[in-house]
């Protein structure tokens, strides 16, 4: 199941970017399947072959959104975390002080994490469990709060992977293409990946603008159960 799904879109001309995080319970159509949850799209796609699973990811979000995709790229957690570390790791602000004892463990049990409120400088495997952490106390449970998280480890990978003191290293820049060949996923060739690589580098925080889908009064979703478990649907159909 993809634990996380971002829709991104970048105006190259006016030298400005758009992140969307999509909820993980949202409940869509899925071509040869029926109704399911978003978050099964690229399962469900890899049992047709191996890397169908970003292209049925793909063709359900431009539903949703009604907009041509034209790239995608998917990211598994050991990508993220070797990245994280090769970069030094990042700099977050953590909003608040959280704690989560239902983390999951790679034997299938569960563990407690922590984290402080303040600027926390974060290794590879410390920015996955903040980003992924979804049963924190202090308002830090939902989804919701968890896709916000992610916007800023984003945020914070993106100024450090395209810092001077990372694009002058050869050998952690070697590293970096080293991971992404393992990886990653994506139908974007070298070339465009380092021309996108350039541009973003000399995009300015400021004109990247982030938002969270989630159900509300004044929001487009809403929550409800289907079949016993826990969606979210548009208000509008």
């Amino acid at each position: 199941l993809s634990d996380t799904m971002f829709f991104a879109s970048y105006d190259k001309t006016n030298n400005r970017a758009g992140i969307v995080s999509i909820p993980r319970d949202l409940w869509v159509e899925i071509p040869g399947r029926g109704e399911g949850k978003i978050n099964a799209a690229n399962a469900y796609g890899e049992e047709n072959g191996a890397g169908e699973g970003p292209k049925l990811a793909t063709q359900i979000v431009e539903q949703i959104f009604g907009k041509k995709i034209h790239y995608y790229l998917r990211v598994d957690f050991v990508a993220f975390e070797e990245i994280v570390d090769e970069i030094g790791g990042v700099d977050v602000n953590v909003t608040r002080t959280f704690s989560d004892n239902q983390f999951p463990t790679e034997d299938y049990g569960t563990q407690t994490i922590s984290f402080e409120a303040g600027m926390q400088h974060m290794d590879g495997a410390t920015a996955l469990r903040f980003a992924r952490s979804r049963h924190g106390s202090n308002g830090e449970g939902s989804d919701f709060a968890r896709s916000a998280r992610q916007q800023k480890i984003f945020a914070a990978v993106r100024e450090k992977l395209f810092s001077k003191t990372t694009l002058l290293s050869p050998s952690t820049v070697g590293k970096i293409m080293k991971t992404v060949q393992k990886h990653i996923a994506t139908n974007l060739s070298t070339l465009e990946l380092i021309a996108l690589a350039k541009d973003f580098r000399a995009l300015d925080s400021k004109s990247i603008t982030n938002h969270v889908l989630i159900p509300g009064e004044n929001e487009p979703l809403y929550e409800t159960m289907s079949g016993g478990a826990y969606v979210i649907l548009p208000k509008a159909d």
